[in-house]
């Protein structure tokens, strides 16, 4: 029978492909599965990893302050002489009475009556500014005379320590956005920060008109 041939060959030929000689592997040593570290592809290779940026503080918040800002004056009065066919403005100011800088806030029952120069804004140690209150003609009234002759209107004045943190903007726009998020997120995180005063308007009763006995004799903003 004649002999089976096999072919050595071919084993030692994937020997050498795997291995290499010993000479090589003198030369060049295999790594350490263990410590040996991948080579880092092209791809990652030209990644630059950017510096992490410092996480600041999204939550901007105001301290109580010590004093009460000053209006002058604290009650309004118009006039119903024509039967607020024509427009009629009075004017009121607001003072920071602290060393520090302040926010301040108006609100009112409805948003657009009255109407106001300033909804909110900053006011420097000792500084003033000067709002205007705007009392359009009846109608432009949201609701009817009835509903809003006779009665005393409130206007809450809210008022915050600004966060030396905080960078006060230049622009009317945005600090108009950065004084109302501080409120509101003062409000949602420490709510008996802030400080309230109120504005008194008086409408009086247009003769021949009265208001409905169904309707408080006075209404507020609500906070």
């Amino acid at each position: 029978m004649p002999e089976s041939k096999s072919s050595p060959s071919y084993g030692i030929s994937n020997a050498v492909c795997q291995t290499g000689s010993q000479e090589d592997n003198k030369a060049n040593p295999s790594p350490d599965p263990a410590t040996h570290e991948r080579a880092a592809t092209p791809a990652q290779a030209l990644t630059i990893k950017k510096p992490e940026k410092k996480k600041h503080n999204e939550y901007q918040l105001g301290n109580t302050p010590d004093a009460e800002p000053l209006l002058n004056p604290k009650w309004l009065v118009f006039s119903a002489d024509e039967g607020y066919r024509a427009p009629q403005y009075a004017t009121f100011s607001i003072t920071n009475t602290e060393e520090k800088t302040i926010a301040f806030r108006l609100r009112s029952r409805d948003r657009l009556f009255p109407q106001m120069s300033h909804s909110n804004g900053i006011l420097q140690p000792k500084q003033s500014v000067e709002v205007i209150c705007y009392i359009p003609p009846y109608d432009q009234w949201p609701r009817d005379v009835s509903e809003y002759t006779g009665k005393v209107h409130k206007v809450v004045v809210e008022s915050l320590i600004v966060p030396d943190s905080m960078t006060i903007p230049k622009t009317p726009k945005e600090l108009f956005s950065a004084v109302r998020k501080l409120f509101h997120q003062t409000a949602a995180k420490a709510p008996l920060t802030r400080i309230y005063l109120k504005l008194k308007i008086i409408l009086p009763i247009v003769a021949g008109i009265s208001p409905p006995r169904s309707v408080s004799s006075s209404t507020s903003a609500k906070v």
